[in-house]
């Protein structure tokens, strides 16, 4: 009998050891997590930024381009 409850504590000790490192875990699982989301949240922020700074840039690209054009227009109206 002494025997059955000597295994019995033993296996018990073990899933509380385990059930404490599961803890640990998780609790290093949870920091690592939350600082990861705030990572995503930043590249994210940072990616709209790049995109909007993008689409301006193209814009003020067209917009050169098309005065540039109408001058070349211009000039050969001129010497036709």
């Amino acid at each position: 009998m002494s025997d059955r409850f000597s295994t019995l504590e033993e296996k018990v000790n073990r899933v509380l050891r385990l059930v404490a490192r599961l803890q640990k875990e998780k609790g290093e699982l949870e920091r690592e997590n939350k600082t990861l989301t705030g990572e995503l949240a930043d590249l994210k922020r940072r990616y709209q930024e790049l995109n909007v700074t993008s689409r301006e840039q193209s814009q003020a690209v067209k917009s050169r381009l098309a005065t540039v054009l109408t001058r070349i227009e211009e000039l050969e109206r001129l010497n036709s």
